[in-house]
């Protein structure tokens, strides 16, 4: 079996979002659309005929439902091990290193960690895994290797992530914890090793001191025998000073990070998940950092202090040659689509001012699109169900024909690349943003990064004498179709994809009557030239 029908396999039966990694473990396509959307079939066979040796990775997170601890330290096996109940049947892969990775359901919001439990990581939301049959390097020899499954997903299904070690990384319900526990851990023998090293992983994963007492505390009086007060601060003062003198091998514990890390990122994410606690971690991880700036493999990211990116130097190829060439189907009130041609991915921005007819017109859009076949997602920021309801009354349609033939309504304000249709039709009235008026380029860039074969029209304020939109140029950069929404007139600001040849339309102007705050009435005169 070819890797492509192999990893064909793993989204059919396994539900796992896959995609082709080089040699290097670094993904070979962009692949943050697929941290919350599975790849089709298509594109699965698309990938590995381009990269026919490409190995195979499982997103993790919700996208798959896939949380992997990544026991890399065989030393610490055992310890890692107490945090899973006894007995508790899993699937498991071995790494050319002589590794394991447990697999596991993703719990809610579970991100990322590195060394927050010695001896492993969690590959859990924004990032991925190898899979077998892929082949990596031995990290010590360069020997050559291959994964391969000591226990099969096919025959052993994922349970829950186990609550112990989820509860020690997250450094909450710390009863729960114990409760699971103390059954198998200090007690008589192993109770000294057992509380110091439960301090000195709450401390490494950057816990302050005074609640790493409470917490010891708790666990001295579980102990069998029992550990008095006196000795479990010591066992705290004991741990403190070991990280303090512990020597962090901050370049290799920052690049296996940035494996892990995908677009911009803060310099206090690293020290959280790193355990940068100390003025001097975290002087190491900015020197660290500013080396890699100027080797080029990392960016800052003008305007915000203490944020960066990683420099991404794979790019995707555009197959153009296998395109569809028909255009999106759509219809736009006011004779849009006379001047401008929709394709999938398209990004449309409407920068409205205050009641000037954004919300008209979006309603407009999924009025003449229903019944098409295509989901219309409209996201609304500021309407109640009511309010909605009585815009949705000024249509001349029954009230339940909006539900029947396809239009769906949703209460949101933010991070709308989490949900949109990435093959529908999604009005977003509106992208609001109150301050650092950049970012909401960023934001646009993840919608169109989620997008497929759908469009999204995007709605944002503008300050009435502006010429663009709250975020200025950088609201300019993605959108095929930019229009400026005032009272009583609809101006083309940006228009890439001309419907007629050789007919330019941008600084086109409409003028427009709103009537009963839904029907638009165009001006006689069309379209014209501005000034």
């Amino acid at each position: 079996m070819t890797l492509g029908e192999t990893a064909a396999l793993y989204v059919e039966r396994m539900g796992w979002s896959i995609i082709p990694v080089a040699k290097n473990k670094k993904a070979i396509v962009e692949w943050t659309p697929y941290q919350t959307r599975r790849p089709t079939q298509e594109e699965i066979k698309e990938w590995w005929i381009k990269y026919p040796n490409a190995n195979i990775a499982a997103v993790t997170g919700a996208v798959s439902d896939l949380a992997v601890i990544d026991v890399d330290d065989m030393s610490e096996k055992a310890n890692i091990d107490k945090l899973i109940p006894a007995g508790l049947q899993f699937p498991i892969s071995r790494t050319p290193s002589g590794g394991l990775h447990y697999f596991f359901k993703c719990p809610d919001k579970l991100r990322n960690s590195v060394k927050k439990i010695a001896g492993s990581d969690v590959r859990a939301e924004k990032g991925y895994v190898l899979l077998p049959p892929s082949k990596g390097e031995h990290r010590d020899t360069g020997v050559l290797g291959d994964y391969s499954w000591a226990v099969k997903p096919s025959l052993i299904k994922r349970p829950t992530f186990p609550s112990p070690y989820l509860t020690l990384i997250q450094q909450v319900q710390v009863n729960n914890c114990i409760s699971q526990v103390v059954g198998k851990m200090f007690q008589d023998g192993t109770r000294d090793e057992d509380l110091f090293h439960t301090a000195n992983c709450l401390i490494k994963a950057g816990m302050l001191s005074t609640k790493v007492e409470q917490i010891v505390n708790i666990l001295a009086d579980y102990c069998q025998p029992k550990f008095s007060l006196a000795e479990a601060k010591q066992k705290v003062a004991s741990a403190m000073q070991r990280a303090a003198r512990k020597d962090h091998q901050w370049n290799t514990e920052i690049i296996g990070w940035l494996e892990q890390a995908s677009g911009t990122f803060r310099i206090q994410d690293v020290y959280m998940d790193l355990g940068a606690t100390t003025t001097s971690d975290k002087s190491s991880v900015r020197v660290v950092l500013g080396r890699m700036v100027k080797e080029g493999s990392v960016a800052r990211n003008t305007g915000s202090t203490g944020s960066y990116r990683k420099v991404e130097e794979v790019c995707s190829v555009i197959d153009y040659e296998s395109a569809d060439e028909k255009p999106f189907p759509i219809r736009y009130p006011l004779g849009i689509n006379k001047y401008f041609e929709t394709y999938p991915k398209n990004i449309i921005v409407l920068a409205g001012e205050p009641d000037a007819g954004k919300t008209a017109l979006m309603l407009n859009i999924a009025d003449m699109n229903l019944n098409t076949g295509k989901p219309v997602m409209y996201f609304s920021s500021e309407m109640g169900k009511g309010e909605l309801r009585r815009r949705l009354d000024y249509f001349d349609r029954p009230l339940d024909s909006w539900r029947k033939q396809g239009f769906i309504a949703k209460d949101r304000s933010s991070n709308f690349a989490d949900v949109i249709e990435p093959d529908g039709i999604n009005l977003i009235d509106y992208m609001e943003i109150h301050d650092e008026m950049w970012k909401i380029g960023g934001w646009i860039r993840q919608v169109y990064d989620k997008l497929h074969g759908g469009i999204a029209i995007i709605a944002i304020q503008r300050k009435k004498g502006n010429e663009l939109g709250k975020g200025g140029l950088a609201t300019l950069e993605k959108p095929r179709l930019y229009l400026n929404v005032g009272h009583g007139e609809l101006t083309i600001v940006k228009c890439k994809n001309w419907a007629m040849s050789g007919v330019n339309p941008k600084d086109r102007i409409t003028k427009f009557k709103l009537v009963n705050g839904c029907h638009f009435i165009q001006d006689e005169e069309g379209w014209i030239k501005g000034d």
